[in-house]
């Protein structure tokens, strides 16, 4: 059985046999609501192949796209709970993840 050689996929893709919507589906569910290109760049796939994969799992239910004004901004498992993607999507943003450990880590915000 031939390897694959991307680093990128490396920890996802482990030597089984994988279709391409599996690996998909693997990398989506190790980072719930990744964006477009970190999918992109931990699946290892071409642009063409991933969009193509991507919206035959959404027109099956087995991924659900976050969209925001129109366009893209979340990926997560079908049996992500909406308040858990809710939470995901803004603590991926590294800035608004700090915001939220310092108030975790400092017992919350007071307001004078």
């Amino acid at each position: 059985m031939e390897e694959m050689k991307s680093e990128s996929n490396l920890g996802i893709y482990n030597g089984d046999a994988l279709d391409t919507k599996s690996i998909i589906l693997r990398c989506i569910d190790s980072k719930p609501g990744i964006r477009f290109r970190e999918l992109l760049r931990l699946c290892g796939l071409t642009h063409g192949s991933l969009e193509y994969n991507l919206m035959i799992l959404e027109r099956t239910h087995k991924v659900k796209v976050e969209r925001q004004d129109g366009m893209r901004s979340g990926f997560y498992l079908t049996g992500t709970p909406a308040d858990d993607s809710q939470v995901l999507g803004h603590i991926r943003n590294i800035p608004r993840r700090q915001i939220v450990l310092f108030i975790l880590e400092h017992g919350g915000m007071y307001v004078w």
